[in-house]
């Protein structure tokens, strides 16, 4: 018969070739795996549920590994269920929840990882590239998942296991039927399936089962969504209208490009403020999406009540002096932004005027793109003389300025590297 058996170890490249590819993690890990073998006797689990080698294992451990079967079979079981449990509804919110699945030889193993591996170097489209080869089937089967349905071989496993979740006496005999902790369960598990495929989803799947997927999400507790959406024409206003209002408020990243879309310049206005308000959002990556003068007051008047947004990146919009303007003094009122990218917009002598006026102010910003912006001699000697004055700010925090492929002239540049340093401080100057 299958049962659990479970293995702690120190380092994953030791117990599998092609997890030591993926993930690399020198962490304790524990494998939660289906295997002809016994860990420990489930069938008195009441009475060794303090002792038993299984939650021992759990407790010393600081992420869970699940091996998903093509039938994804493994979470129709209730212990399965109970390492899901214990692993995403834990009052660790450092432990780490990961899937891996077999696609076939040539890829072998691809995983969809709570956080990052260490071959993403920290970067999410590396993540994401990684986690896209994940067989949609398989992840639309798993978003079929429910506890209550979970099944054991023993039926005492199964009402231990459900009270045990639901934090129902753990000798009741009774389990309840319906409770918010099996909802909140699956919520969880559908969303880590979900979120890392929703662009594929979005790109290759019918509507009813993008809204579903949607529904999925915003019920989820996911924390990264990247999506790149360049010349989808399944993404229109009302995809975007349901995207948004579908993302997790526990959401720290988020990344969305829709040029050559059927997405709205209007429409996509109208929903930046609701992007930018997400309470815990730290980068929020906006690179591509035509978003105008209009839209990027939109965001600055959002950016006045975020307290967490630590990086934006505007790449590539038709933002102008006036919405360039609008962000730089709503970054002055609000002192959270570490890094502001807006190379590729047309901000203009004027733009970069603004941005000088209020860069004095501005005390949280270490680093500030603007790149390909059609500034010339004015608006960087404004720039420069801005610089000059922040260097005599001991607070001030800004460290590069890029200005690459503007209009400035050599005499101009000469001056913006003059004004950048002084006998204590330096900003370095990219043009």
């Amino acid at each position: 018969m299958s049962v659990i058996f479970t293995i702690v170890v120190s380092d994953l490249s030791t117990c599998s070739d092609c997890h030591a590819s993926s993930v690399c993690m020198k962490i304790y890990i524990l494998f939660a795996l289906h295997a002809q073998a016994y860990a420990n006797n489930q069938h008195k689990i009441s009475e060794e549920m303090l002792t038993n080698p299984f939650l021992k294992a759990m407790r010393i451990c600081e992420g869970t590994v699940s091996i998903l079967d093509v039938e994804c079979v493994v979470y129709s079981r209730i212990w399965c269920i109970f390492e899901l449990f214990k692993s995403v509804m834990s009052d660790n919110i450092n432990y780490e929840f990961d899937i891996y699945t077999e696609i076939d030889r040539d890829i072998g193993a691809v995983g969809i990882t709570h956080a990052y591996s260490s071959s993403d170097h920290g970067n999410p489209s590396v993540k994401k590239r990684r986690e896209s080869k994940f067989p949609l089937d398989r992840i639309l089967q798993a978003t079929n998942v429910d506890v209550k349905q979970a099944e054991a071989s023993v039926e005492s496993d199964r009402t231990f296991i459900l009270n045990t979740i639901t934090g129902r006496s753990v000798d009741d005999q009774v389990v309840d039927d319906y409770h918010d902790k099996y909802v909140e369960l699956n919520n969880i598990m559908r969303g880590i399936f979900v979120a890392p495929v929703l662009e594929r989803i979005i790109k290759e799947k019918d509507e009813d089962t993008i809204i579903r997927c949607l529904e999925i999400v915003k019920a989820s507790n996911s924390r990264i969504i990247n999506l790149n959406l360049i010349r989808c024409s399944r993404f229109d206003d009302d995809i975007l209208i349901k995207l948004v209002d579908s993302l997790p408020l526990t959401l720290t990243y988020f990344r969305l490009e829709s040029n050559k879309s059927s997405v709205t310049v209007n429409r996509m206005n109208t929903c930046l403020k609701k992007i930018v308000g997400i309470p815990q959002l730290v980068r929020l990556d906006l690179l591509s999406n035509n978003i105008d003068d209009d839209g990027a007051k939109q965001i600055a008047d959002a950016l006045e009540f975020n307290n967490s947004l630590e990086e934006l990146n505007l790449f590539m919009n038709k933002i102008g002096a006036f919405g360039a303007e609008a962000i730089a003094n709503a970054i002055k009122v609000k002192g959270s932004l570490v890094e502001l990218g807006m190379s590729y917009n047309n901000i203009g002598d004027d733009g970069a005027k603004a941005i000088a006026d209020a860069l004095k102010d501005i005390h949280s910003l270490k680093t500030l793109n603007l790149d390909h912006n059609n500034i010339g001699d004015d608006g960087a000697t404004a720039i420069a003389d801005a610089l000059s004055l922040c260097l005599m700010q001991e607070n001030h925090s800004l460290k590069s300025l890029y200005l690459f492929s503007n209009n400035i002239s050599a005499d101009v540049k000469e001056y913006l590297k003059l004004k950048s340093v002084n006998r204590n401080r330096k900003i370095s100057i990219f043009c």
